[in-house]
């Protein structure tokens, strides 16, 4: 799979994931971030210190990314 997904859009696959992962199994832990990962209106998550996490998570992924680049 070659295709690219925005910086939102990868958060909400995640979200989707955990999601799947919490209804196989009804983790604590796992049901306490899915709501705290709920996005608002503007796109960010419930919880704005995830949201900066998820920011700087994509930033080091994608420096790691570039840095490999010839």
């Amino acid at each position: 799979m070659s295709e690219s997904l925005s910086t939102n859009e990868a958060l909400e696959a995640m979200i989707l994931f955990l999601d799947l992962y919490w209804e196989r199994g009804k983790s604590e832990e796992i049901g306490d971030l899915l709501s705290s990962l709920t996005l608002v209106k503007d796109g960010a998550c419930a919880d704005p210190a995830l949201s900066y996490d998820w920011n700087e998570c994509v930033k080091k992924v994608i420096n790691a990314r570039l840095s490999q680049s010839p």
